[in-house]
């Protein structure tokens, strides 16, 4: 639940009304928690990057900070791409209304297209944050890039 919460805190970035969506509480049409696909996603991506900074191309030349914030950029720009398109897919599948009980009727929520980008810009500070605290674990056993971020 503690992990959950995490997109919770960025939720004055995209609104509540797309928090409560994303835990699954405000559409019927979206029953379940979304935000352990999308950590897994975020994690899974940057995990990635960063084998392939430091383990995959290992290039000696890559031991300094510019190259390091080249990878975090792209990190940031893939999970900034992926969470927003990701609630764009459910948005245009018509995915985030609610359901008014007495008739039936589909409500569309109030969540618009910034709130998505926003989302994507929380999702990007996110794989930021996983991308730092991962390089500083796996950067010591890299045998050319060791030293980088620092």
């Amino acid at each position: 639940m503690i992990l959950t919460g995490i997109y919770s805190l960025f939720s004055g970035l995209f609104g509540g009304t797309l928090d409560s969506y994303l835990l699954g509480t405000a559409s019927a049409l979206q029953p379940g928690d979304m935000t352990w696909p999308m950590l897994l996603s975020v994690l899974g991506i940057t995990a990635l990057i960063v084998v392939l900074f430091y383990f995959i191309i290992n290039y000696p030349n890559f031991n300094n900070f510019g190259s390091w914030f080249i990878f975090l950029a792209i990190n940031a720009a893939i999970n900034f791409v992926v969470g927003w398109q990701w609630l764009a897919g459910h948005m245009a599948d018509g995915k985030m209304v609610s359901v008014d009980p007495a008739t039936g009727l589909h409500t569309p929520l109030p969540i618009y297209e910034n709130d998505l980008i926003m989302f994507g810009v929380a999702n990007a500070i996110l794989s930021i944050v996983l991308f730092v605290i991962l390089s500083y674990c796996v950067k010591w056993f890299s045998s050319n890039c060791s030293r980088a971020p620092f």
